[in-house]
C-alpha cells in the first residue's frame, strides 16, 4: 500500500533525492581537495571515535531540537524555504565528507561501515528534513496563494505537520541516545 503523501508529493521528492545526492557528491568532492596533512587529522580523529564508540552516547537531543524550533518557525514564514533548503544541503555535504573520510581510512570496509553509521544515526532525521521541507514548499505557495484571504487553517495545519516532525525527531535522537552506538559497535569488527 503506497502512502497518498508520497504518492501527491512524488516529483518534489525526487527533486529533494537528486538535491541530497548532489550535495552528498560535493561533500566528498570537498574531502577529497583537502590537503594530505589535513586528511591524517581527521583520520586521527575517526580512529578516537570508534575506539570512544563503546564508552560514548550519541546526544544530538539538544542539537537536532535547536535545529528543528529554528527550522519549524521559519517554515511558518516565506523565508523558511531557503533557510530550511540550505540546512538540507548542509546536512547531504557533511554525509558525503563523513562518507570520505571512512572511505580514506579503510576503502571497502571504511565504505561499508561509513554508510551503516550514517544509516543508523542520519536516515531518520534527513527523512523527516525532506517530509518538512516539502510541506514547507507547499505550505508558501498556499500562503502565497491565499495572501489576502485567511490563513488561520493554513497555519494550524503547518504547525500540527512541525510538532510530528520534532516529536518524530526527538523520539529518534532519544533512541540513538540510548542504543545507537551500541548497534553501531555491533559492525565495528568491520573496520
Amino acid at each position: 500500500m503506497k502512502f497518498k503523501w508520497l504518492k501527491s508529493n512524488r516529483s518534489i521528492i525526487k527533486f529533494l533525492v537528486m538535491l541530497f545526492i548532489t550535495s552528498i557528491l560535493v561533500g566528498i568532492y570537498l574531502y577529497l581537495s583537502k590537503e594530505k596533512l589535513i586528511k591524517e587529522s581527521i583520520n586521527t580523529e575517526l580512529i578516537k571515535m570508534i575506539n570512544n564508540l563503546d564508552i560514548t552516547r550519541q546526544n544530538n537531543i539538544l542539537n537536532h531540537l535547536l535545529i528543528m524550533i529554528v527550522i519549524s518557525v521559519l517554515s511558518l514564514t516565506i523565508i523558511g524555504l531557503p533557510v530550511i533548503l540550505i540546512y538540507f544541503l548542509y546536512e547531504g555535504v557533511s554525509i558525503g565528507f563523513l562518507l570520505s573520510s571512512f572511505i580514506n581510512y579503510s576503502p571497502i570496509k571504511g565504505m561499508l561501515f561509513g554508510t551503516i553509521f550514517i544509516i543508523i544515526s542520519k536516515i531518520i532525521y534527513i527523512t523527516i528534513l525532506i517530509y518538512l521541507l516539502t510541506n514547507t514548499l507547499k505550505y508558501t505557495k498556499s500562503f502565497l496563494k491565499r495572501l489576502k484571504t485567511t490563513k488561520n487553517e493554513l497555519i494550524i495545519n503547518q504547525v500540527i505537520k512541525i510538532l510530528f516532525c520534532i516529536t518524530i525527531t526527538l523520539i529518534n535522537d532519544i533512541i540513538l541516545y540510548f542504543i545507537g552506538n551500541k548497534i553501531i559497535t555491533i559492525f565495528k569488527f568491520i573496520l
